[in-house]
């Protein structure tokens, strides 16, 4: 999958979230950054149970929110 020209592994139902989320960012040089980071803790249990799996998106998702929250809160 892509956001903004930029490969990402995700669930294909959070890709219109995160791409929400990252057109928050008033840097869009760290775009690519930010979404590979993204696909490597969700693709850290891509191989594991569904437990796994779901903890592993869990743990993206909160960590491209707590990201972006602190990005912007920075620049108030």
């Amino acid at each position: 999958m892509e956001i903004f020209g930029n490969s990402i592994k995700c669930e294909p139902s959070d890709l219109a979230w995160i791409t929400e989320q990252v057109s928050k960012m008033p840097h869009k040089h760290l775009i690519r950054g930010v979404l590979a980071k993204y696909s490597e803790v969700y693709a850290s249990a891509e191989d594991g149970t569904l437990q796994q799996k779901g903890a592993a998106r869990r743990n993206a998702n909160a960590r491209l929110r707590v990201y972006v929250n602190n990005t912007l809160e920075s620049l108030k």
